[in-house]
């Protein structure tokens, strides 16, 4: 299989969504504990609620980017395809978590 020109545009993009997505992290502590009824309360929800664009916009561009690099059934090799997502996703995973839960078994003993 030839590799496709990559598209630098959707790094970008990427970028974008990335942002959104910690602004929904950062504001849903700030909304929930802030007090009922202030402005600060419904600065939080707004911000919350306006940028929950980026999962749904990260589901598109894994799909795009799927369909762009495969776009025939006969050009994707399911054993290469999977070895490499266990290779970069499912493996650094593994090791992060456990890594994690050991630090937190450290903690409680």
């Amino acid at each position: 299989m030839t590799r496709r020109k990559r598209i630098e545009e959707i790094d970008y993009i990427r970028a974008i969504a990335a942002i959104g997505i910690l602004i929904i992290h950062a504001t849903g502590g700030f909304a929930v504990h802030s007090e009922y009824g202030s402005k600060a309360m419904y600065l939080g929800i707004f911000l919350n609620q306006f940028f929950r664009f980026g999962s749904p916009i990260f589901m598109m561009l894994s799909g795009l980017v799927l369909f762009y690099n495969y776009r025939s059934i006969n050009e994707l090799d399911i054993g290469r395809y999977y070895k490499k997502k266990v290779k970069f996703i499912f493996l650094p995973y593994i090791i992060w978590s456990s890594n994690n839960q050991s630090l937190l078994l450290e903690n409680f003993i």
